[in-house]
């Protein structure tokens, strides 16, 4: 917890209702927001993974669908990196680096090859398999900012079964001008396509202060919170308090929605 969200916290803890309607986190990217949240659980497929079990003629087939996943996933990141150059700057594109080379990583490709051809499992069940099993050994990594690049691993595994899926559902969904997002995790090619669009500000369950969304985020002059505690439960909870809402569902005021002082 930093100093100024300490005061915070003490200056209005005499106050139940308002300390009640605070949400607190760490100051990712300064600035100041106030808008409608809107509830996007931008880490997560809207679609079930398929899994079967598969013969050894099939697991080589499934491998050529994995190499050429690999290959479509990599043209849409070097697309995007290529704009995120030309609109942000070099430093800003260079984010993408780590996917893209986690995406042509060998033990990346062993991992899924061994899932297919020993347990029998089909693609898409081994490259969630892979990621899953690839994240708790970059969780166990001393080095935070190592630790910070399995949010670029849980990318790189959704981009891939996105393409697996022959295109899948849009990473990001439409979001309406001035809104405050609440999410639980965020991706870097989420926030790469928020580039040129009103977005109020960014409130993350997750996230850290140096992930590659977080950075980009800064880049692009996005107020940010990040290890903000059961934000969209809370979110979700202060919905369903008021059934006679004309508002969208997931929706409801944000007052005070603040990402850090002043831009």
């Amino acid at each position: 917890m930093n100093t100024a969200k300490q005061d915070q916290h003490m200056n209005n803890s005499d106050n139940p209702t308002l300390a009640a309607a605070m949400i607190l986190g760490q100051v990712a990217s300064t600035g100041l927001a106030r808008g409608p949240a809107m509830l996007c659980d931008c880490a997560r497929r809207s679609t079930a993974i398929p899994r079967r079990e598969v013969s050894e003629a099939e697991a080589r087939m499934e491998m050529d669908r994995f190499d050429a996943a690999v290959v479509a996933a990599e043209g849409e990141l070097l697309a995007i990196q290529d704009r995120v150059r030309r609109t942000l700057g070099e430093d800003e594109a260079e984010v993408f680096e780590v996917q893209i080379l986690l995406m042509r990583d060998v033990e990346l490709r062993d991992a899924v090859r061994a899932l297919c051809f020993d347990k029998r499992m089909n693609v898409e069940a081994a490259v969630d398999e892979a990621i899953k099993q690839l994240s708790v050994l970059f969780a166990s990594l001393e080095d935070a900012y190592f630790r910070e690049r399995a949010s670029d691993l849980h990318d790189v595994g959704r981009r891939l079964l996105d393409q697996l899926a022959q295109g899948g559902q849009p990473i990001s969904p439409a979001l309406p001008d001035g809104c405050v997002v609440v999410t639980s995790d965020l991706l870097v090619s989420v926030v790469a396509q928020l580039e040129g669009r009103s977005v109020g500000a960014l409130i993350v369950e997750k996230g850290g202060l140096t992930t590659h969304a977080t950075i980009l985020a800064r880049s692009l002059g996005i107020p940010m919170l990040v290890h903000v505690a059961n934000a969209c439960e809370r979110l979700r909870t202060d919905s369903q308090r008021r059934p006679g809402d004309r508002r969208r569902p997931g929706w409801t005021d944000f007052p005070e929605s603040r990402s850090g002082g002043s831009r």
